[in-house]
């Protein structure tokens, strides 16, 4: 269709396709079907580092951790931050300690 965007679509990347690209995403509604997953970041403070009794090995004490989506979570954060006004999920809840019921 006229005005869409495809991947098909190799024309050059210039800063005015970009913006007019950027322009239709506040009037498009979005489905994102994709693996939604929750990435994990620890944070190590080795100063807190200690060798292990039972293995030896120096630990790896964690400081804090953070939690953000990835996956297809991710470019739905994305395509709200873009301004894209309807964007709708769809996936699959896993058997995980985060995807349990």
């Amino acid at each position: 269709m006229a005005g869409n965007v495809t991947i098909r679509d190799r024309a050059p990347l210039t800063e005015s396709r970009l913006r007019r690209i950027l322009d239709k995403i506040t009037r498009t509604r979005a489905l994102v079907v994709g693996d939604y997953c929750l990435d994990l970041y620890w944070f190590v403070d080795s100063s807190k580092s200690e060798k292990s009794l039972e293995t030896g090995l120096t630990t790896n004490p964690i400081s804090r951790q953070r939690y953000s989506p990835g996956g297809a979570g991710n470019v739905v954060n994305n395509l709200v931050a873009a301004g894209c006004p309807d964007v709708r999920a769809l996936g699959v809840i896993g058997d995980d300690p985060w995807g349990a019921r």
